[in-house]
């Protein structure tokens, strides 16, 4: 029988518990995405800007977390009794041939649409 100790486990890999390289510039960044700014021209403006260190990759992870985080935006919910309201829309469809003439024809579309079932009647 060995007297050796047994080997000991390989160690489990944790994830770093540096913060990440953007967390400095959060409210700069969530004020870029506020104006509808992509990641990379987050990334451009941070490194012209702030002379920010980190890569495209950090700034790009950040902004995906960001964007997951976010709360949806508002809806308006518009409550009607029965046949109180109704909302329409109207616009030009696609040429289509007449079958008589043989001619073709622009599509004019309507839509309206129930306030209380918010069922669309198309006509």
């Amino acid at each position: 029988m060995s007297t050796d100790a047994a080997p000991a486990p390989p160690p489990v890999p944790t994830p770093s518990p540096t913060a990440s390289a953007c967390e400095p510039y959060r409210e700069t960044i969530e004020a870029a995405l506020g104006l509808g700014r992509n990641a990379m021209a987050i990334w451009q403006d941070l490194v012209d800007d702030h002379r920010f260190p980190g890569r495209y990759a950090s700034v790009k992870r950040f902004v995906a977390k960001l964007r997951t985080q976010a709360s949806p935006d508002a809806r308006v919910v518009i409550t009607t009794a029965v046949g109180e309201e109704a909302q329409v829309d109207y616009g030009d469809g696609p040429m289509v041939r007449d079958p008589q003439t043989g001619k073709h024809r622009r599509v004019r579309l309507f839509v309206l649409t129930l306030g209380y079932s918010r069922k669309p009647c198309a006509c």
